[in-house]
């Protein structure tokens, strides 16, 4: 013979159950875990970040109505002075719990004046052209208190802003405004 064996009934293997994969438990070294990462995302929430959704087009074409946008809410905090330019958020001066989001055009100290459809700041153009008639145009220039910004929205035709209420306190300031998350044809920084 050389040891070959014909297939038949008697050469067929028995059939196996097949295998049960046992079901994953968790550990208290994993919950311990979980419960650490939520209580971070918890903090970072409550003190350092936050989210908002722009309502309106008075910040557009930076921020438009419905971006979801990353506020930084340590921006300012222990005294820090926004700088020219920074896109921050506050609650109206003029409607209570209202969020509203603009950029700072002068700081504390500047001299501001809105004439000839332009913004100046420190007798230069502050590059916020277009200004509609209807806006304040103010004859003599106005300083900057100290603990106050001016702000101005993008689209000055359509924004309530320091022309309307004047220089804005800097305590009053909820954050800056890092990113726009949402929409994903919009994510980016905010400049």
């Amino acid at each position: 013979m050389n040891g070959f064996t014909p297939p038949g009934p008697a050469a067929e293997a028995p059939e196996v159950a097949p295998e049960r994969k046992p079901k994953y438990q968790w550990t208290a070294r994993q919950y311990i875990a979980l419960l650490v990462i939520f209580g971070l995302v918890a903090v970072l929430r409550l003190y350092v970040v936050e989210s908002d959704i722009v309502q309106g087009e008075s910040m557009a074409p930076t921020l438009r109505s419905d971006d979801y946008v990353l506020i930084y809410k340590l921006a300012y905090r222990g005294g820090r002075v926004p700088a020219r330019g920074d896109v921050v958020t506050f609650d109206s001066p003029l409607q209570p719990g209202e969020a509203l989001v603009k950029r700072v055009v002068a700081v504390p100290g500047d001299t501001v004046q809105l004439s000839r459809g332009r913004v100046w700041v420190n007798g230069k153009p502050a590059g916020y052209t277009g200004d509609p008639p209807q806006v304040p145009v103010w004859d003599s220039p106005e300083v900057v208190p100290e603990g106050h910004v001016f702000v101005l929205g993008d689209n000055r035709a359509n924004s309530e802003d320091s022309r309307d209420w004047g220089p804005l306190e800097i305590g009053a300031l909820r954050g800056r405004a890092l990113l726009v998350y949402f929409p994903p044809g919009r994510m980016g920084l905010v400049r």
